[in-house]
């Protein structure tokens, strides 16, 4: 008897879907220049830093806020 996998569907936020934290490390390299794996420790480093949960989101002020970026120069990358 086989077992069928599903994959829950993205939620809808804003008007903007839901991101994996796979999609989030992409972006952050993206936006960064740097590796996934620095791109997750950093996701960590700013959860460590606003006492955050592993299950956590993290916003675009926070991010921001961490990195010294400006959000406008930020969205263009996450809409992509």
């Amino acid at each position: 008897m086989g077992y069928k996998v599903t994959r829950p569907k993205m939620q809808s936020y804003a008007g903007y879907n839901t991101k994996t934290h796979s999609d989030l490390c992409k972006d952050i390299s993206n936006i960064t220049g740097r590796k996934e794996r620095k791109a997750r420790m950093m996701i960590a480093q700013i959860r460590k830093k606003y006492k955050k949960k592993k299950g956590d989101f993290i916003s675009v002020k926070e991010f921001c806020d961490f990195t010294g970026l400006q959000e406008d120069s930020v969205f263009p990358f996450l809409n992509s």
